[in-house]
């Protein structure tokens, strides 16, 4: 695959010069293309992000929950930035929502906080990656009551920010100086911040993923990102409903089939742990699924 992919980029960059054009960077699609269409057992190229394990999802909550509502900060907009990315995380992990093109795009009137029928669910509206979706969450966990009384309560505990406006931003981006509600959240600083948090000194045991989720060959291979929340929450999700099938799972996580029976099913770090690491041979179905 290789060795066609560069005798297209030879015979492309050729055609491009014929014609007096700057040519695409066929360096990129070389690359991108020959790991996606040999598509290597290789945990190095995996581009979803890597599940954490219930303890360093609930390890990272805890310490984000204290480090977020700390009394001593007494800044407003250093308070709001806090809260707003222990939520956004809170969020993602409870919907699955992409924690930047979904989290981001949601508006206070997108929230529905009412239950269907007898099923115990909230939804909210939001536009992202593949078009408008609806993000379903269930309503009998704490986690839950602890993000719409965050919600709730935005206007009352960070007056003058602009959450008495005409439907705000949930998570409001920010100016050098200052919280703007009717601004957008730029998901790089949304990153930046959780990077920051576990950076931090005391955070060091969190910070990275264990070497036997990457297949890297040590546990400071790999930090975790905030993608890995969405990971995290769609790997338990498949582990924890069985009786969904793939287009159901796929259209409740906001992705095509194969991106499901993919990236979140066959990368499953919670049912493959074992193979990933080398304690388990492939059984037969496994080996004819491959």
């Amino acid at each position: 695959i290789k060795e066609n992919l560069v005798m297209a980029n030879t015979i492309l960059t050729a055609l491009y010069s014929y014609i007096d054009k700057p040519k695409p960077d066929f360096t990129t699609v070389t690359r991108r293309m020959s790991r996606r269409v040999s598509k290597v057992d290789n945990r190095r190229t995996k581009t979803r992000g890597f599940a954490l394990s219930d303890e360093h999802y609930r390890q990272i909550r805890t310490r984000m929950a204290t480090w977020a509502h700390d009394d001593t900060v007494y800044n407003i907009h250093h308070k709001y930035a806090r809260q707003r990315l222990y939520h956004a995380m809170t969020l993602a992990y409870l919907t699955r929502a992409r924690p930047g093109t979904e989290l981001t795009a949601i508006r206070l009137n997108d929230l529905e906080f009412k239950n269907y029928g007898s099923v115990s669910t909230y939804r909210i509206e939001t536009t992202g990656k593949i078009g408008s979706r609806t993000l379903l969450m269930d309503a009998s966990t704490n986690q839950v009551a602890f993000f719409k009384l965050w919600v709730d309560n935005l206007d009352k505990n960070f007056p003058g920010l602009g959450f008495d406006g005409d439907n705000p931003y949930l998570f409001a981006g920010s100016t050098k100086t200052k919280v703007v509600a009717s601004k957008r959240l730029n998901t790089v600083r949304l990153n930046q911040l959780f990077k920051s948090f576990l950076r931090m000194p005391g955070n060091e045991d969190i910070r990275f993923h264990p070497a036997q989720v990457t297949g890297r060959d040590d546990d400071n291979s790999l930090e975790v990102v905030f993608y890995d929340i969405r990971t995290t929450a769609i790997s338990q999700f498949i582990t924890e409903r069985p009786e969904l099938n793939h287009i159901q799972m796929a259209h409740l996580c906001g992705v095509t089939v194969g991106t499901m029976e993919y990236y979140y099913i066959y990368h499953n770090e919670m049912k493959n742990a074992a193979k990933w690491i080398g304690f388990d041979k492939p059984s037969v179905e496994d080996e004819e699924a491959e």
